[in-house]
């Protein structure tokens, strides 16, 4: 028989992410449901009532417990955020507890979440259609409009655009650079770590905002793995690659 294997999943709103992990250690790359055994532990967390799971006798959801507290982690939010937030945020925060510093978490999906965490705790943020839930919401316009549903986004934010594919395949990451640069003006974090599939499309912006900033592929998977650590009185170390923010 083979030993037990621990494997983190998030599952968001339009994929999940499976992720093994080996004393402490995550995998590399993110791996199929087909990995998983009947008898590997897998623990998740879901932004969707009644996911799609793997087949395995031994599940443990993160939850958010109550409003004032995620992990040890304090909530200055007043009602129940979205877990992928708080999990994100507390893959910082369990890094930088008696630190003064301020960071920006940046979690560009099917939503861009936009949230500030620092020693005190979660202290909420913004949430924004991704680029392509922006580009769907022209479903409903004409023709021309309906065409560019199907544009990738360019990231050439050469404004005032000048076509309507380029008008409307820009307009989301333009939406999100936009608000993006006056939070940074009004918040001056020390830092920015970003995540998610559209990570890394923001990155060439925050080098003109001269900003600190670091690409975290496995942001989400480190907290749940942290939090479970903690909810079960675990003492291995957590993502020692990422220690150093």
């Amino acid at each position: 028989m083979s030993p037990q294997k621990l494997f983190t999943l998030d599952i968001g709103n339009s994929s999940s992410k499976l992720l093994s992990w080996n004393n402490g250690a995550p995998g590399k790359s993110f791996c199929s449901f087909d990995n998983v055994s009947p008898d590997d532990l897998v623990i998740f967390s879901s932004v969707k009532n009644n996911p799609k799971l793997p087949h395995t006798k031994n599940l443990y959801e993160i939850k958010q417990k109550n409003t004032a507290l995620f992990g040890n982690m304090p909530v200055k939010y007043g009602e129940k955020a979205g877990v992928d937030r708080l999990i994100f945020a507390y893959s910082i925060f369990q890094k930088i507890v008696g630190h003064s510093e301020k960071f920006l978490l940046i979690d560009l999906g099917t939503y861009c979440t936009m949230d500030i965490v620092t020693h005190q705790g979660f202290l909420g943020g913004l949430i924004l259609p991704g680029t392509k839930e922006m580009i769907r919401s022209y479903k409903g316009a004409d023709q021309i409009l309906q065409n560019s549903q199907h544009s990738k986004v360019t990231g050439e934010l050469k404004f005032p655009f000048k076509d309507s594919h380029s008008t409307i395949s820009n307009a989301g990451i333009f939406c999100i650079e936009s608000c993006l640069e006056k939070i940074i003006r009004d918040q001056a974090p020390s830092k920015v770590i970003t995540t998610g599939g559209g990570g890394k499309h923001i990155s060439s912006f925050l080098d003109k905002l001269k900003v600190d900033h670091n690409h975290h592929p496995f942001a989400l998977h480190d907290g749940i793995y942290s939090l479970y650590s903690w909810e079960l009185g675990h003492t291995e170390k957590t993502m020692e690659y990422q220690s150093t923010l």
